[in-house]
């Protein structure tokens, strides 16, 4: 824990489209970006940009919709961790349900093609 802010002079925080612009656009202190879709996707279209590492070489199999909480944060906030959960729990039904109308939803939200 004592250690954890040891990168923060390598790292810059900003929000994923504002991150894409930058590493797209190039010529900025920005030279690199944990990504997710559809920014990775963005940012993978452009022949200066390349792949570095991935979070499945990173972390091991992932997804977005995961959730990361400190131990910490689970037991002084129970309520919205089981929230969560079981929120979780219910989307992965709905999906498993009906993946048409999911990918219908993916597709309007995250404004895919």
């Amino acid at each position: 824990d004592k250690e954890y802010a040891r990168l923060d002079k390598y790292t810059l925080s900003l929000p994923h489209p504002d991150a894409a612009a930058s590493l797209i656009a190039g010529g900025t202190e920005l030279t690199g970006h944990f990504s997710n879709p559809p920014y990775q996707d963005q940012e993978l279209k452009n022949p200066n940009v390349h792949v570095v590492l991935n979070t499945y070489d990173l972390l091991g199999p992932n997804s977005p919709t995961v959730l990361f909480a400190t131990e910490k944060f689970r037991n002084e906030n129970p309520k919205t961790y089981k929230a969560f959960i079981e929120a979780l729990a219910e989307a992965e039904a709905f999906v498993s349900k009906d993946i048409g109308a999911a990918a219908d939803i993916y597709l309007r939200v995250t404004k895919a093609k």
